[in-house]
């Protein structure tokens, strides 16, 4: 795995280019990272950027800028919050400022990798320098091949280098690209119909790394079809890419890792033969080697290809000889599942807790008008967990902003003994939420939790999450003439989740959960689930993953969350292993006699 750290430059991200070290926020704690990362056996990459030369940083001179054939120097990035004007730099005059960086980043905590920002994003260009000299776009390649090449070198472990998007100009010097896609909806302006295809991956597989879709908000701002959302994956898996997500720990981060490493491992290693198209353009079919085979899915219609398997609307299946994977129908439910010799992992597709550590549940249970925009709302709270004293409750009132930014309106507080917090138990809470009248109608959402209020940090809870750990609390929808407060409710025919709890037969495991089992051990076995996972049941078929001892002796907790955590219930029937865990341990371990 690599791990790329964007924002730690000292001067914040993006500004007094190249003035890069030491990190912002002290070097100890950057290098406490970076060891975690090495412990974990990740490559370690800090963002480095030599395209941006800002007038504030040390050394600034014209003569070290790109111009343009009008003879007025080549802008740059446009840094909006600090109101800063960088300038490209020339390729040929920046290795003095690189080469002093790689050496002080190499003291300072020895990265194995490194990320240069644009270099592959930007088309090798033609430019003239400040006396009106005209280079060729040749002498940009050799610049900034240099770069690359010079960084490894003074790194030392044969440092991994890293940029983004991905055009082909710098294989040789390049090892690994955030393969950046970006939003499709011009081409059904020009076209009936389209769809991504793995073009890029015919030429570059084996050359370079593409690393999936790339950034997963470039990929499309919608977040259902970023980051984890099949749509990502299944693209990842047709060009045989190496998987990429955000966040050390977020379920969706070990979901993909799970779900995609083992298969996409073979497929990295073994020649992209062919393409071919399906019924329609939607439907795509790669073979990497002899072996190995990916079906992706993106039409809406159901696809059935080999082995018998169903692909929903973006599934896919892919078949090596080491380790399968795939997101598939299983009795008419959107599923998960990846095996290999070692591992299995099931995913039912279950409704998520927001955090692996709730403290509580809650949900809104009605609300009471007041007068002209103003709601009283009952809320539950079941306490799961006591928390220690401190947390107080926020409710934020906003609506979306032109730029997609948040914009809380107004912020209410909410009446109940805060005692209850520091104990397990059910209570009820109360808020009075009301709006501005110089508000404009439309759509206010109601959000909120618990956050402490010394050092800030909120409290993850179960309900209806949202990102920063809150709860959506409802919407109060304002017209010229009334006002109304709806409750919201989770979906309950979304095909991405099994909000029912339905038992999924994945054929080594029955379950309703989501987790990793690893089963290469001849006296124990593992079994992990998800991040944020809430309680689960299974039925492990022990002869189908060739247990060797088929009399299970134990079945104990790793690393419970709490004190809480309870022991799994468990049974034995023939060769079928019967689980119930509350998932509120790390894992569990299943011993044999």
């Amino acid at each position: 795995a690599l791990f790329v750290k964007h924002d730690w430059q000292r001067w914040g991200y993006d500004y007094r280019l190249p003035e890069i070290y030491p990190p912002a926020g002290g070097l100890a704690p950057f290098r406490d990272m970076r060891n975690a990362a090495k412990q974990a056996a990740m490559l370690f990459a800090p963002h480095d950027n030599y395209i941006d030369f800002y007038p504030d940083a040390e050394g600034f001179s014209y003569d070290r800028i790109v111009f343009c054939a009008d003879g007025t120097p080549h802008k740059a990035w446009y840094h909006p919050a600090r109101d800063a004007q960088s300038y490209r730099w020339r390729p040929d005059a920046f290795t003095p400022w690189l080469a002093s960086n790689m050496k002080r980043m190499r003291q300072g905590f020895g990265p194995d990798a490194l990320f240069i920002d644009v270099f592959t994003s930007v088309a090798p260009f033609d430019y003239f320098d400040r006396g009106g000299a005209f280079h060729t776009r040749a002498e940009t390649v050799n610049g900034w091949r240099a770069a690359f090449d010079t960084s490894r070198s003074l790194l030392g472990h044969d440092a991994a280098m890293i940029s983004e998007s991905g055009h082909d100009a710098l294989i040789g010097s390049i090892d690994g690209v955030q393969a950046d896609h970006w939003r499709p909806e011009c081409w059904l302006k020009a076209c009936k119909d389209a769809d991504r295809t793995p073009w890029h991956d015919m030429v570059t597989h084996g050359k370079m790394v593409l690393f999936a879709g790339g950034l997963g908000s470039r990929y499309d701002p919608d977040p259902k079809h970023g980051y984890g959302s099949d749509d990502y994956l299944s693209n990842t898996v047709l060009g045989g890419r190496g998987p990429m997500c955000d966040g050390p720990f977020s379920r969706r981060a070990v979901m993909t890792y799970w779900l995609l490493h083992d298969a996409c491992d073979v497929l990295a290693h073994e020649e992209m033969t062919s393409h071919a198209f399906g019924p329609t353009v939607r439907q795509q079919h790669t073979t990497f080697g002899k072996e190995a085979q990916v079906w992706a899915n993106r039409s809406s219609n159901l696809w059935a290809v080999a082995d018998g398997k169903i692909l929903p609307e973006n599934g896919f299946y892919v078949k090596t000889r080491a380790a399968e994977a795939g997101v598939i129908r299983i009795g008419g439910h959107r599923a998960g599942f990846a095996k290999s010799t070692r591992a299995f992992f099931a995913d039912a597709r279950p409704l998520p807790d927001a955090d692996p550590r709730c403290a509580a549940e809650t949900r809104v249970l009605f609300a009471e008008r007041l007068g002209a925009r103003a709601y009283r709302v009952t809320f539950e709270w079941n306490m799961l967990v006591p928390l220690e004293a401190g947390y107080v409750p926020f409710v934020h009132v906003g609506r979306a902003a032109a730029d997609d930014t948040e914009r809380i309106e107004a912020q209410a507080g909410m009446v109940f003994d805060h005692a209850n917090l520091e104990k397990k138990g059910r209570f009820r809470a109360t808020a009075d939420v009301t709006l501005p009248k110089d508000c404009p109608a439309g759509d206010y959402f109601v959000r909120y939790g618990l956050y402490h209020a010394k050092r800030g940090d909120r409290a993850p809870l179960r309900g209806m999450a949202e990102q920063n750990r809150r709860i959506c609390g409802g919407v109060l929808r304002v017209t010229p003439t009334s006002d109304e407060y709806r409750i919201e409710e989770p979906r309950r025919d979304d095909p991405d989740i099994n909000v029912a709890g339905a038992m999924l037969d994945f054929g080594p495991v029955v379950t309703d959960g989501a987790f990793r089992l690893v089963h290469d051990d001849r006296k124990v076995w593992t079994l992990i689930p998800l991040p944020a996972s809430r309680p689960f049941r299974a039925e492990i078929r022990l002869a189908a993953l060739r247990a060797p001892r088929p009399v299970v002796a134990a079945v104990e907790r790793i690393d419970p969350f709490h004190a809480s955590a309870r022991a799994p219930e468990w049974r034995q029937a023939g060769d079928a292993l019967f689980l119930s865990c509350d998932a509120d341990s790390f894992g569990y371990r299943i011993v044999f006699k």
